[in-house]
This record gives C-alpha cells, structure tokens and sequence, in this order.
C-alpha cells in the first residue's frame, strides 16, 4: 500500500479511503477477494494441496485460508442457488441483488 500512496502522491491513509470510495471494498477485502479467486481457480485446475495453495498465497495460517476458503465456498452455494430458484425476497432474504 505504501509504493501506491507514493506513486499516487497520496497518504497511505488517503490511499485507502479513495480504494474504499472506488470499490465500496477495503483494500484488505479487495486482496482477500482475490486471493480466493486464485485459490478457486489453483483447485480446480491443479492437484496441489490446500497447504501448498495456502502457502502460494501468503497465509501464514492453514486456518484462516480454511475460513476464508469455506466463506467463498457457501457464497458460491448462495449465489448459484439463488441463480437456479425464482424466489422472490420474502422467501429468501440472502437472494437480494
């Protein structure tokens, strides 16, 4: 964050404000985002194990990929069942745009 704030001429501080204003995201939760994406896409298209794809992606704990992992996991159940079911939100909340 802080070689951005410098190119940018920018605080670090103001740096995360004008990321949060941009993406209506942290920039931890932009980083976390895609780190999951790119452990997605390692799973499906690698035999390499959840360590060895943890390790890829810098978590210094098999732990907390395994939250954030099993996080993405239920949103993908969520978003794909709420794709395949007409529901409306009085029926399930989750399915709200």
């Amino acid at each position: 964050m802080e070689q951005l704030a410098l190119k940018l001429h920018f605080s670090v501080k103001q740096t995360y404000r004008v990321i949060q204003q941009l993406y209506g995201k942290s920039f931890k939760e932009i980083v976390k985002d895609y780190k999951m994406e790119r452990a997605n896409e390692l799973l499906k298209s690698t035999s390499l194990t959840l360590y060895q794809i943890s390790d890829i992606l810098g978590y210094n704990e098999l732990d907390i990929f395994h939250v954030n992992l099993l996080q993405l996991q239920v949103l993908l159940l969520m978003n794909f069942a709420c794709n395949m079911l007409e529901v409306s939100d009085n029926n399930m909340t989750f399915c709200s745009p």
